[in-house]
Parts: structure tokens; C-alpha cells; sequence
């Protein structure tokens, strides 16, 4: 039987990964968050980050490697564009995600690293959600490696060079775009 907080954190986890996620997209979910956050840790410790820096480097590593997965999931995909999720969501999730602002705290490119992937991720996302829907995903893909090069550029975090690219990875082709099959529109 379920005790109130694990009722309220199985509701709350429902609403994070889709009502519909099949227990082997919630696996999938929970086995990449944590592998992301182990391999997280080990690449702060070689890094010789702080320990406030590798547990912060390990929550992103829970909420970005899992969110990778999960917001590739097809179940995912219907719940996050379901009726009344419209590209005002869509922009909101991807602004909610400021990892790059905390990362600019301590990034020797300071708050223009922060901006620099703000920025770029945002245009990104409105550029997918306005494009036909059967082009969102290749587009989506390239907009992400695009997204990747712009870290390469700026200098990856110290210790946490999986950072952006999760980020991009998660938010473009997993959240930005809807599910496969939903109404193809007309060839542009």
C-alpha cells in the first residue's frame, strides 16, 4: 500500500515523465538519470571539482541525462503535446531549464557563457516549434549539434563537458518536438 508521500511522489513523477510512460520508459528513465549521475561524479572528482560543484553537477546529471531519455519517449512526446501545450509551453519549459547561468557562475567565460547558450537554446526552440512538423526532428538534431559546436567553441565546463550537450539533446529533439505520427501537414 501506498504511504501518502509515495503517492504524491509517484503522482509527481507521472506529471514529469507522461501518465501513459510504460514501465519500461520509467526504467529507462530512472537507470539514465542515475548512470548520468554516477558518471557525473566521477568526472567532477577527476576535475577536482568542489563537493557543492559535484553534488550540483550530479543533480543536473539526474534531471538532463533522465530527461534525455524520457523526452524521447513516445508517451512523453503525447503528454508534453497533448491538447492545450502549445509553443508558449514549449518556449517556457526550455527558459525554466537556466543550467547554463548556474554554470556561468564559476565558467571562465562568466555570464556570456550563461547568455551564449540562453540565447542560442531559446532561438532554437523557436525555430523548431515553427517549422513543419515533418521536418521538426531532423531539425531539431542539427540544431542540437549546432547548440554542441557553440560549447566547444565557449569552452565546456570544467568537469562537466556532458553538460550541454544533454541540455540540447533533452530540450530540442526530445522536448521541442511532438510525437511521431500526429498529422503530417502538407510538403512545403
Amino acid at each position: 500500500m501506498a504511504t501518502p508521500l509515495t503517492g504524491r511522489a509517484t503522482q509527481a513523477f507521472r506529471q514529469l515523465v507522461g501518465p501513459e510512460a510504460t514501465r519500461l520508459e520509467n526504467v529507462g528513465t530512472i537507470s539514465t538519470a542515475l548512470v548520468g549521475a554516477a558518471w557525473s561524479v566521477r568526472a567532477a572528482r577527476r576535475a577536482a571539482l568542489s563537493a557543492p560543484a559535484t553534488a550540483g553537477a550530479a543533480v543536473f546529471a539526474l534531471d538532463l541525462f533522465g530527461g534525455v531519455w524520457t523526452n524521447m519517449t513516445p508517451s512523453c512526446k503525447r503528454w508534453y503535446h497533448r491538447p492545450g501545450q502549445g509553443p508558449v509551453s514549449h518556449l517556457a519549459f526550455a527558459a525554466a531549464h537556466v543550467h547554463p547561468h548556474v554554470i556561468a557562475r564559476t565558467h571562465p567565460k562568466g555570464w556570456r557563457y550563461g547568455v551564449a547558450h540562453h540565447a542560442y537554446l531559446l532561438t532554437a526552440t523557436g525555430v523548431v516549434l515553427r517549422s513543419p512538423r515533418r521536418l521538426q526532428q531532423a531539425l531539431a538534431t542539427v540544431l542540437a549539434l549546432g547548440g554542441i559546436a557553440l560549447d566547444a567553441r565557449l569552452g565546456p565546463p570544467p568537469g562537466a563537458a556532458w553538460m550541454m550537450p544533454a541540455d540540447y539533446l533533452k530540450l530540442l529533439p526530445g522536448h521541442a518536438v511532438g510525437p511521431a505520427g500526429d498529422g503530417a501537414d502538407p510538403a512545403v
